[in-house]
Order: C-alpha cells, then structure tokens, then sequence
C-alpha cells in the first residue's frame, strides 16, 4: 500500500516486512524507516505534510515525524479498524471499525 505526501515530491509505502519507505518522486533515491514492530495495514498523511500516521497488525498506531525520519508516539491497546483516514476539517484521525 502507498500513498504520497502533501506536497507531491513522496510517494510512502509500507506493508508485511513493517518497513516504512519514502520515495522520492523525481529521483531514484529512497528512504527506510525499519523495525515498526508490527505489518502495516494503513497509511495517512497529516494535513500538514509533516506526520504519518501509521495502522498496523497490532493494533497499534505510530505516528512518524518525517523530517526526523522517527517514531513519535505509538497508540497502543486500540481495536482493528476497516479503514483509517485523516480529516483535514477537524484535524484529527477517523478510524472506521465496520
């Protein structure tokens, strides 16, 4: 799964090895953010373009500080979604358990 950043110039895409890689869209080079503990089943961007917020097989959410290139925060404990999204209007992460 993948999806890019809010300006553009990434391309993020993470899966079953819970590995975390940004692209660059207008060069070959790429970046690994390893060791995320868990498979990653979702991947959103925030608004602002400078955090991710990453879904994962145990259920879990990390959110990631791409300048850092780091783990900020893991939210841990939470039920499985269906599907994860960020909502720009209300600035925060809607998580959708159906």
């Amino acid at each position: 799964m993948g999806t890019f950043s809010a300006d553009g110039a990434y391309v993020y895409s993470a899966g079953r090895e819970a590995v975390l890689v940004l692209w660059r869209t207008h060069g070959v080079e790429r970046d690994f953010l390893p060791r995320l503990g868990a498979p990653i089943l979702g991947i959103a961007v925030a608004a602002d373009g400078g955090t991710l917020a990453l879904r994962s097989a145990d259920n879990a959410i990390r959110l990631v500080d791409i300048a850092a290139r780091a783990v900020g925060v893991v939210v841990h404990g939470l039920r499985r979604a269906a599907a994860m999204v960020a909502d720009p209007r209300l600035r925060c992460l809607v998580l959708h358990g159906g």
